[in-house]
């Protein structure tokens, strides 16, 4: 009799520490999600105007070079010249009088005015960018700037495919398609 008393206050401990351990973990695991809780949400933004629109149909634009001999890049260096245009619509040049734009792209050979061909373009061959001024402009970097007219602007410019000194010299200017690409940023001041 005394085995089978001591066999249920051994068991009953067990279930009173059970218990109690329940009892604990219930009212402390309530009291994280009462209903009602208020919390509060800073939002932060700065609503700005914008001296021009960029027209539709500008956010990319396509320079084509159709084909090009090799010969040609051989006698000259570079091919004849390609213009693009971006067009800024509804100026309003009393929030900002003049635009900048940054060219940005891979570079090719560390020439920082030779925009690289795109991964699986043929090889020896990359693109300047000039300013109708005859000025080639630098990728990566703000270079061009434009006063900015009440109305619609045209920031105009033109695209030349050059050869790679190397390439040019060693006759291994690479035949077949090539794309490159650059993305443009307009800064108004």
């Amino acid at each position: 009799m005394e085995k089978i008393t001591l066999f249920f206050k051994e068991k009953l401990h067990y279930a009173l520490l059970l218990l109690l351990g329940l009892i604990f973990f219930c009212s402390g695991s309530g009291s994280y999600a009462k209903n009602g809780q208020i919390g509060e949400i800073k939002i932060y933004g700065k609503l700005v105007a914008e001296a021009c629109t960029l027209r539709p149909g500008d956010e990319l634009i396509t320079v084509d070079f159709k084909e090009i001999v090799d010969k040609y890049l051989y006698k000259y260096g570079e091919s004849p010249a390609e213009y693009f245009d971006i067009h800024l619509d509804d100026c309003d040049n009393s929030i900002f009088n003049t635009v900048s734009v940054m060219f940005s792209g891979n570079i090719m050979s560390g020439n920082d005015e030779i925009l690289a061909t795109d991964s699986g373009s043929v090889q020896g061959v990359g693109i300047t960018i000039y300013s109708l001024s005859d000025e080639p402009l630098k990728i990566n970097k703000k270079m061009y700037t434009q006063a900015i007219e009440k109305g619609t602007n045209t920031l105009s410019f033109y695209a030349k495919v050059r050869g790679d000194a190397d390439a040019i010299a060693n006759k291994n200017i690479g035949l077949g398609l090539f794309t490159a690409t650059a993305t443009f940023t307009l800064f108004y001041d």
